[in-house]
Formats: structure tokens, sequence, C-alpha cells
């Protein structure tokens, strides 16, 4: 089996591990090999790893290969897991004690892993930049003061531009996990030594003043902290509650999951002007880094998912930006189409294997009846002649084909939102529908998304709480009178007639 490096601690400069007689004698006796699967094999079936993992397909595309480092990683559940799909790992702990156990994990796992002995709160010195993903759980709650703000900093230290950040830390707001922690430290029995909860204001202005862009922050796990801090903690009854959801882990869950991206710094390139490099690097900004992330994207992706026909063979994203469908619609089968050519250059990098080509979505470059599904996420509302588009894409599809179309809605109550100097029209469902079977196709599907109040009341103190929690009911929502019409994207579902 494949031995695991070890980098020496000399390679990081200022090492000085925070409380390390609490971690040795945490981590000083070994675990069993019987109790060590179980709470991997927990962890596999863990709403927070599934979030992690869908993360981190949406923003690379696959596993295989992804360079990631777990900072705080005692026995190293999520590295484990990962190296079971291909990720290339490296451990970071500060006390042997943890890391022995990882190593001993990994080599019966027969996984391979590098390993540094190290506190993270270090300079990452040869390790800076060297990762796609940085993350940790149940690592930066131990740090007071500025060294919270100091810990998540360090995760985007270890991350390349373009990377990305998992940080999972107990929820403030949790009330079965706060009242079984003053349940032990009353009885003096309490193990983890300094523990200070993020709330998730907290934690998403030090994640921002540290320069990285949140993604999400999810709650999880209200009736997991039940389960394993009272009933199998206190009552000793055995119960595992890890997967059961409900309505209540958002706000109250156990714990906290942030998910956020090291932005990119863009470079002007010498050959353009001033004024045409600004407005470029701005669609290169806007359209390949900051598209694909928030829940409104998420409930668009939902929709397209479930109207797009399995047995599709070829699919077509037209203005395929960053890729972010990618995941969605199927790596193999997917051809990224986008006319900006420094942008696919990104979107290469981040899915190495996909088929991406350079044209423009209003002279499609694909011979009659050779494809199965045309997917158009914003990009509609950018044509001059989207008539004449869609006619071309009309005669691409096979007999039977899908389009699926997506554009901001003109009927929004706050079209303002929407404002964007490339935008040549916005449509209403009238017009859209006009639009589409003007050139011949069949609509299977037409409706919007979201509702009217998501951004209007996104500043109320937890409103995007609400907002999260609505969308993912947004489909079913769609439907309820006087909302039908009213949400922020209209969505439009259909197909070349057979014949």
């Amino acid at each position: 089996m494949p031995a695991i490096l070890e980098r020496k601690t000399e390679t990081l400069v200022g090492v000085a591990p925070a409380g390390p007689a609490v971690w040795e004698r945490l981590w000083r006796l070994p675990t069993p090999a019987f109790k060590d699967d179980w709470l991997l094999a927990r962890e596999r079936i863990s709403p927070r790893f599934r979030r992690v993992v869908e993360f981190l397909e949406s923003t690379f595309g696959e596993l295989t290969g992804l360079r990631t480092i777990e900072l705080g990683c005692g026995r190293g559940d999520l590295s484990a897991l990962l190296a079971q799909r291909g990720a290339q790992v490296t451990l970071l702990d500060a006390s042997g004690a943890a890391l022995g156990q990882a190593r001993r994990r990994f080599e019966r796992l027969q996984l391979h892993a590098d390993s540094v002995n190290a506190d993270l709160l270090a300079s990452p010195g040869p390790l800076r930049e060297r990762f796609d993903v940085a993350l940790s759980s149940g690592v930066i709650e131990h740090f007071r003061g500025s060294d919270r703000m100091r810990a998540i900093a360090a995760h985007a230290a270890f991350v390349r531009e373009g990377g990305a950040v998992a940080i999972s830390v107990p929820n403030a707001w949790c009330l079965p996990y706060r009242l079984w922690k003053l349940y032990l430290e009353m009885r003096g029995c309490w193990p983890y030594g300094l523990e200070i909860p993020y709330s998730t204001r907290e934690l998403r202005g030090c994640a921002q003043r540290t320069g990285l862009s949140v993604v999400v922050i999810a709650g999880l796990g209200f009736w997991q902290s039940i389960g394993d801090h009272w009933v199998r903690g206190v009552m000793h009854r055995h119960v595992d509650w890890v997967e059961r959801a409900g309505p209540l882990d958002q706000a109250l869950g156990m714990s906290l999951l942030l998910l956020a991206c090291k932005p990119r710094k863009t470079v002007t390139p010498a050959t353009l002007s001033k004024g045409d490099s600004a407005s470029a690097n701005d669609i290169v900004e806007r359209h390949f880094e900051r598209r694909g992330l928030g829940c409104e994207f998420e409930m668009e992706a939902d929709w397209i998912r479930a109207h797009l026909p399995r047995h599709a063979k070829r699919v077509i994203d037209l203005g395929c930006g960053g890729g972010g469908l990618f995941p969605t619609i199927g790596g193999q089968r997917v051809i990224g189409v986008d006319y900006e050519p420094r942008g696919l250059s990104r979107t290469r990098s981040r899915f190495p294997g996909s088929a991406l080509l350079c044209a423009s979505a209003a002279s499609f470059p694909f011979a009659e009846r050779s494809v199965d599904a045309l997917v158009l996420q914003h990009v509609i509302e950018h044509l001059p002649a989207a008539q004449d588009a869609a006619r071309q894409w009309l005669g691409a599809l096979r007999p039977g084909g899908t389009l699926l179309v997506l554009t901001p809605n003109a009927g929004f109550v706050d079209p303002t939102i929407f404002d964007d100097p490339t935008h040549v029209r916005l449509f209403a469902r009238d017009d859209l529908a006009e639009l589409i079977q003007g050139a011949g196709f069949e609509i299977v599907d037409l409706r919007t998304l979201g509702l009217p109040w998501f951004r209007k009341y996104q500043a109320m103190p937890a409103g995007w709480r609400l907002r999260r929690c609505v969308t993912r009911q947004a489909r079913a929502l769609s439907w309820a009178p006087g909302l039908r019409w009213r949400g922020q994207t209209l969505c439009c579902a259909a197909r070349r007639p057979d014949r």
C-alpha cells in the first residue's frame, strides 16, 4: 500500500500550536477500526458532506485530481472521503497524535495523503496558494478575538485564485448544543477547551472581510444535535439522526457550513486599449466568475434538471460562461459554447475534459438535426436578432429535441435589478412565447421562478434565510394564484415538432 509522505514542520515558519495539551490528550488513544469505519460512514451520508461535494462539483466539475488541504484535520474525515473520490489531499494539524491517527486510517484504507504538522495560523510558506480547496470542520471556533478572522484568512492563503473554501463550525443559535455544552461545563467534563460558536452574521462578516466571496452559509443538523447531544450523550439511548432534516435546520441547526470562493484578479492584456480592456474584464468577471452562485442559480438549475431529457446524448449549453451548469447537465454529454475566448480558457481550466467551442449564440455553428437539447440560461436577452437565432436553433435540433430558455422577467416587481448595458431586450411571458412559437417550437412549460419579494426584503435581519427556504419550494410556489407570472426568472421549455 502507498506510504503517506510527511513534510517536516520546518517547512512552515512561526509554528506555534495553540493549546497543544488539550488536543494531545483528546487524540492520545487510538480509535478502534470498527468505530473509525462507523464514523466515516456516518460522515459520508451527512448533509454536510453532501453539500460540500455538490459545491465542489459545481465549482470544479469533478473531484478527481482536485488538490485539497484540511486544516486542523484530526483523523481527516472529510479528506478520507474526498480521497476515495480521487482528490489529492493534504492533512494539516498542530497535534502529532491526531496526525498519527490520520496516517493509520489512511494506510488501513489504502489511501494516499501528504501531512503537515503545523498550526493553521502559521505562515503557509511554500504551501501558499498551492491548493484548489481548503476545508476544516470544528476548528476555528477554538480561537478568540482577532484570531477568529485570522483562522478564516488562513484558509484563503492556502488556495489559489478561483479556489474554494469550506468551513464547518458550531452554530451559536443551536439551543440543544448550547445546553449540552453548558451541562458538561457545569459537570467539569467538557473535553474541547475553549469553544466559541459562530453566528451566521459573524461567520459571513469575517469571511467577507478576508476577501472571500461567500456563496452560501447553510445551517445543518438540528435533529442531529438533539440525537447526538441529548438522546445519546445524556440519556445513553442509541439513535442516529445524522440524515434527518427539518425546517429548523437553517436557523437553529447544530452547525453552520460556509462555502466560499477566492476571487480571481483580472489581468489586463497589453494588446487591448484601456477602455476595451475594462469592458472585456467586466464581462469576464460577471459572466464567468459570478454567474453560477447563489440560491437563484440553484433554483434555475433544478428547473433545467427536471426538463432536460435523460436520453439526450448531445446537449449544447449556449452562453455557458464558467460552466456552472455542466454538473447539472452531465459533463460527458455537454458542449459549452461562448463568444469570449479569455473566459473560455478559465472554463477549460475548471473542466479540463469538457468540450468547448468559441462561437456566438446568434450564429449557431452546428449541423441540421445534430443536437438533442439546447440550454440558454440568461442569453437570449443579449441577442439583437433573437427571432433569427431561434430559427437556427430549431434547425439544429433533432425532431422532438428540447429547447430550454431562461431569461429575466420583464414583469418582475423590480426590473432594475436586471440593469446590464449588454441587455438588448427584457421579455415578458407573452413576448417570449410569441418568439419561441414563431420560430416553430411547441411550448411544453412556461412559468417564472422566484417570488417578487426575494430581493425587496433581503436587507431584513436573517432575511436571506427566509429567501433560501422559499427558494427550495419555488417550483411549487410558482403555481400559486397571483405568483406564477411575478417571479424573477422567466423559464420556457419547448420542443421541436416530430416532423
